[in-house]
């Protein structure tokens, strides 16, 4: 998970070399999700249980049913995500597709989120929240910018429009299915 963590903030602050550095890295996508990714959706998951510090009328059923959902989300966006970017990026590579750079991207992508999430739970300031969703998308841009880049065959703005879709439906798929975390009036922090 070390390597994982390293690999994102590395995609933070400089999305190109990250993602040369990913690909020197040469880790199969299986051993990245089983060493970075599932661990860091636990945390994530887990992480749901700080936010009753500061929303003291919360049941912990509720949080645990958040945590249950929280995981499975960002599990089941993992699978999704793979197979929307690969139907958008299949076409415009010309035979040369390759899977397990979609998988790792998709991966990556998550743990931005993921990270995103982390936050979200632990600070309770409710200005902060558009903050970190501008932030969030900045991000998800960038390291789709380091992609595309990455994409010599699939150079054209519609890679790079494939890969900020896939952000755009990863990122509205966790919203559509946490409600209670973010819409709620029980739990909302606005």
């Amino acid at each position: 998970m070390k390597d994982y963590l390293k690999c994102l903030l590395q995609l933070i602050l400089s999305p190109r070399n990250g993602w040369e550095d990913i690909e020197k890295g040469d880790v199969s996508p299986s051993r990245l999700a089983v060493d970075g990714f599932l661990p860091l959706i636990a945390i994530t998951a887990v992480s749901v249980f700080v936010r009753a510090m500061f929303l003291h009328h919360v049941e912990f059923l509720t949080l645990f049913i958040d945590m249950i959902i929280t995981f499975v989300v960002y599990f089941i966006s993992y699978f999704f995500g793979t197979f929307i970017l690969s139907i958008f990026m299949e076409p415009m590579v010309d035979g040369e597709y390759d899977e397990e750079k979609c998988q790792t991207f998709t991966l990556y992508t998550l743990g931005l989120l993921a990270l995103i999430t982390i936050i979200f739970n632990c600070f309770p300031l409710p200005k902060i929240m558009l903050f970190f969703f501008l932030i969030g998308a900045v991000l998800g841009a960038s390291a789709a910018l380091g992609v595309w880049a990455g994409f010599a065959a699939a150079a054209s703005c519609a890679g790079f429009g494939a890969s900020a879709a896939l952000i755009g439906v990863d990122f509205g798929v966790f919203i559509a299915f946490r409600p209670s975390a973010i819409c709620s009036s029980s739990n909302t922090l606005m």
